[in-house]
């Protein structure tokens, strides 16, 4: 059996309440990037044997991984295209992630993406390139306790309609200060689940607009 596993870069577009007033600190915004893309193969093997580019930093990383699961089978993993590194794409949580992916379906081990993060030592800061490596796209790290509640909202009204746990399907106009973002993401989860519920007659109770932790409009947020 071999594994292949290909994924592109992410970009960072900016931190989001760096000081961690509102939760999580370095919450922040970025998107899968189209290009370019690293790819690696991997196969059961009685040892870890790791080739190619990056190889060095991918033993480290699947050795994490193999201390975490308390894996002592090994494999053949083969970095055929890597990242470029100091690039602004995020080349080490991408090829962690790769990694950990493959050596999962080789190994026959169960896990989703945020668990494979923490077997090989990602998102302590930023889980933006994790989002990204799970399901590509736009992804917004949230901090914001209100924005935090409208999505919780969002995602209960869209219940199967939502493809992965924590994403919504939506669309947020392009912005040119961080308080018109708030105020833009706001209103497209109170539409979003309006929409999902309004075809069933239980679109209820709302989570209060602004709220502790929203900017008030036109002032930009801390």
């Amino acid at each position: 059996m071999t594994v292949v596993v290909e994924t592109a870069g992410r970009l960072h577009f900016g931190v989001l309440d760096l000081r961690g007033s509102l939760g999580r600190r370095f919450g922040g915004i970025g998107a899968a990037a189209p290009g370019p893309t690293l790819r690696l193969s991997a196969q059961p093997a009685g040892a870890l044997e790791v080739e190619g580019e990056d190889a060095e930093r991918a033993a480290a990383f699947a050795k994490s991984f193999q201390t975490h699961y308390g894996v002592t089978t090994g494999a053949r993993i083969r970095v055929e295209r890597a990242l470029p590194r100091h690039a602004g794409l995020g080349s080490g949580t991408q090829l962690a992630l790769a990694v950990a992916s493959a050596m999962a379906t080789v190994g026959g081990i169960t896990a989703d993406v945020a668990d494979l993060a923490v077997a090989v030592g990602r998102t302590r800061r930023s889980a933006i390139g994790t989002w990204t490596f799970a399901g590509g796209g736009l992804v917004l790290e949230v901090t914001d306790p209100a924005l935090q509640a409208l999505a919780r909202a969002a995602v209960e009204a869209l219940g199967d309609q939502v493809p992965e746990p924590g994403t919504i399907p939506g669309d947020v106009p392009v912005s040119d200060s961080l308080a018109q973002v708030w105020l833009a993401l706001r209103d497209s989860l109170a539409d979003i689940r309006e929409r999902a519920l309004g075809g069933r007659g239980d679109v209820g109770s709302q989570p209060e607009e602004g709220g502790e932790g929203g900017p008030e409009k036109g002032r930009p947020a801390a």
